[in-house]
């Protein structure tokens, strides 16, 4: 996947206005939260699941990094230990990135000067919430 997430950027600095470079930076952004999943999987000796909190908490580092604008955003973080198996981990992680770069991208404006973005996962009687 890093192979893709390079060739994505090398297409981006070729793109010659903003909208396609945007749009190659969201794909990124989706097969780097997908890969972000194997690398867990990986590192972790579990193939079989995941920790949802430490991905999203990744998750939203890495998109701070992409989306900030170099603007200090306040992060209210609570998350709880959550195990995800792989089947249900690539899909949550890609709606859980769409929400968060929407989150980011609308963020900021001349109203906001300091934005914050609050996430909560807990486990209440065998769901997420």
């Amino acid at each position: 996947m890093a192979l893709i997430i390079s060739l994505l950027n090398l297409q981006k600095y070729k793109t010659k206005d903003d909208y396609h470079s945007d749009l190659l930076e969201e794909v990124k952004s989706k097969v780097y939260s997908m890969s972000m999943i194997q690398e867990q999987l990986h590192s972790n000796g579990n193939v079989d699941s995941i920790n949802l909190g430490k991905y999203l908490e990744r998750l939203v580092g890495n998109l701070n990094d992409t989306y900030g604008q170099d603007k200090k955003v306040l992060f209210n973080l609570e998350m709880q230990s959550l195990g995800l198996n792989a089947s249900q981990a690539i899909p949550c992680g890609l709606i859980a990135n769409e929400v968060l770069t929407n989150s980011f991208k609308y963020i900021f404006s001349d109203n906001n000067q300091n934005p914050e973005l609050g996430i909560k996962l807990v486990k209440q009687e065998g769901f997420a919430h």
